[in-house]
């Protein structure tokens, strides 16, 4: 796994996943958003113009498949203060190992 902060190119190879959304606003709006997680875990949502990409996105493989993400790493904080990892996506194909 490539991961990189704050905007440089990374390639991240895990599990699609549909997970809570980080609350980012005040109110919170919950929603199930896609993720990758890797080997270590550490799941990366998945955005698009700088949005979660939530559940109902049809364009997407199936919860559950292994796939390699590229896109701009970022991480971020919720409002809490705690931090989290995004992928601003170019590409996401399912892998092959």
């Amino acid at each position: 796994m490539t991961d990189q902060v704050n905007g440089i190119t990374g390639e991240i190879t895990g599990k699609l996943e549909l997970l809570p959304n980080p609350c980012t606003t005040k109110p919170c709006l919950p929603a199930l958003a896609f993720a990758v997680a890797a080997e270590d875990r550490v799941p990366h949502f998945l955005t698009r113009d700088g949005k979660f990409v939530l559940h109902n996105a049809a364009d997407l493989p199936s919860p559950g498949e292994k796939v390699v993400v590229v896109g701009d790493v970022h991480e971020q904080q919720d409002v809490n203060g705690k931090t989290f990892k995004t992928i601003q996506f170019t590409s996401i194909t399912a892998a092959t190992h």
